[in-house]
């Protein structure tokens, strides 16, 4: 919105605001996936926080990104990555 300050987010009364969230039931978050024995926890974060981002702002459901190819890429730059 022109003239509008971006990063003060909007004005939201308090009695339009929900106690509690359950993001699972509105299919906002992906399923839970398996890492197994692998150190690669951090590739299971970022792919669960862009399947879920992706999902609100696109409205879509059953969005899921590889975290195998970001345990893959991350052992080329010579970080000990702990990916299987």
């Amino acid at each position: 919105i022109p003239g509008k300050d971006p990063i003060t987010p909007p004005f939201i009364p308090s009695k339009d605001i929900k106690p509690f969230v359950d993001w699972r039931s509105g299919k906002f978050v992906s399923d839970v996936k398996m890492q197994g024995v692998c150190g690669n926890c951090y590739a299971f974060s970022a792919t669960g926080a862009l399947e879920s981002a992706y999902m609100i702002k696109n409205n879509k459901i059953g969005v899921s990104y590889s975290d195998q190819q970001l345990t893959d890429c991350c052992g080329t730059n010579g970080f000990g990555c702990n990916g299987c």
